[in-house]
């Protein structure tokens, strides 16, 4: 990706974004102005994300796996009947 990619990516502001792509192009704005634009923008885009992942805690994650190992138990289990139904076997 290059840092115009950056920049179309997380620049929401179209002005600034004709401000950064014109700056670069022509030279008008040095690479740390342009930089700096990025990470007003990036950060702005990316702290919500970041709060979120700070309040999940070890226990969520846990709580998700364990959830996801339930549901895939039981949908094996009714496979498998199935599979044992289809071929005639009983256990």
């Amino acid at each position: 990706m290059s840092g115009m990619d950056y920049h179309k990516a997380f620049t929401h502001n179209q002005d600034e974004l004709d401000w950064v792509v014109k700056g670069c192009k022509t030279a008008d704005i040095g690479c740390v102005q342009c930089k700096k634009v990025l990470l007003k923008n990036m950060e702005e885009r990316l702290k919500p994300i970041w709060e979120k992942y700070e309040k999940i805690s070890d226990n969520d994650v846990l709580n998700v796996i364990h959830e996801g190992n339930r549901k895939a138990s039981e949908v094996a289990k009714k496979t498998l009947e199935e599979v044992r139904e289809a071929m005639n076997l009983r256990w």
